[in-house]
């Protein structure tokens, strides 16, 4: 029995294309605003310890709520990065798509298809280095078609030229021209355009 194919999530289809890449991105944001949260937690915490120590706050209610605005704090700052974390993630695709959408089209050229464009989404990053890649690719596409029309031309006087060698009784040699010009004409092109 065959196996069941396995569906992506519509998130993780969608948003989640490149997920090495993406979910690098969101650790590093992570990591820095982590550290940031901590520094500034830190600094909250001793900053209170200071204020105790030296005098400045006296009173268990005072201390009290000092303590408490400062654990507010830490626990916004959790909030904070979790939040800014899954956002990350979720912008992250407006890069990580057009890398996905490059690599396909990479890919097709790669096996000869040079009769590709690279499409992006309205809001995607990279819209031009995408138009700038197909432009090149479109002056490649042209060029090939003109190498290609001059080696069919080409071809066409070669097979003349067999016919005239035919007609001066050199039928191996035209033989053997023509032979060259069908194979050539007959070969399938290795890049599509």
């Amino acid at each position: 029995m065959a196996s069941p194919v396995q569906r992506k999530s519509r998130f993780f289809g969608q948003y989640i294309i490149k997920t090495r890449l993406q979910f690098k991105f969101g650790v590093m944001i992570f990591i820095f605003l982590s550290l940031a949260s901590l520094l500034v937690w830190l600094a909250g915490h001793f900053a209170v310890k200071d204020m105790i120590a030296n005098g400045m706050v006296t009173g268990d209610d005072a201390i009290a709520q000092l303590k408490l605005l400062n654990g507010i704090v830490a626990r916004i700052s959790v909030l904070a990065v979790a939040i800014t974390f899954g956002l990350a993630l979720f912008f992250s695709h407006y890069i990580a798509g057009p890398i996905y959408r490059f690599e396909k089209t990479l890919e097709q050229m790669r096996d000869g298809n040079l009769n590709v464009h690279v499409r992006l989404r309205k809001h995607d990053e990279l819209q031009e280095v995408a138009d700038v890649f197909n432009q090149a690719l479109a002056s490649l596409r042209h060029k090939i078609k003109k190498d290609r029309d001059t080696i069919f031309a080409s071809l066409d006087k070669a097979a003349e030229v067999a016919g005239r060698l035919r007609q001066a009784g050199r039928n191996q040699e035209a033989e053997e021209i023509e032979k060259l010009v069908e194979e050539a004409k007959n070969a399938p092109p290795q890049i599509q355009i």
